[in-house]
């Protein structure tokens, strides 16, 4: 994890390097992962149904982190801060920062509870990475 980190930690600072907006400073973890959330259940309403079954999923378990963040956050990542405005609107783009967050978090902390719990955030990240990246299957028409 930490040579992934790395390597998307300089592949970002250079795509951000060029564009000059900011993330909203308001913006938290619990906001973005929600943000996350609805846009999965979006994208899973014109979905073939074993996508939206799967995005359903991946929008429930970023509910969870969400949830789980409110009641016991892990700190904030200087990610939060360096990313562009319009990354909210592209769930893909949504779900990298995230991830940056997470590993960030992760390398940072102290307890060995808190540190697991970043990695676990990783690796829902990742998953949903994962499926968004898969390129869509025609809908099968109903015999």
């Amino acid at each position: 994890l930490g040579h992934v980190a790395t390597l998307r930690r300089e592949r970002r600072r250079a795509f951000h390097s060029q564009r000059p907006a900011r993330l909203d400073p308001s913006y938290s973890l619990v906001t973005l992962e929600r943000i996350l959330a609805r846009q999965l259940r979006a994208t899973a309403a014109s979905a073939s149904a074993d996508e939206a079954e799967k995005l359903q999923s991946l929008a429930r378990d970023a509910d969870e982190r969400a949830e789980s963040i409110a009641r016991l956050p892990l700190g904030e990542s200087p990610h939060l801060g360096s990313d562009t405005a319009d990354i909210t609107g592209r769930s893909g783009a949504l779900c990298e920062l995230l991830l940056d967050c997470y590993l960030d978090l992760s390398e940072r902390q102290e307890s060995e509870e808190a540190r697991s719990r970043a990695q676990e955030y990783a690796a829902g990240t990742v998953q949903c990475l994962a499926v968004l990246h898969q390129p869509a299957r025609p809908s099968r028409p109903a015999s």
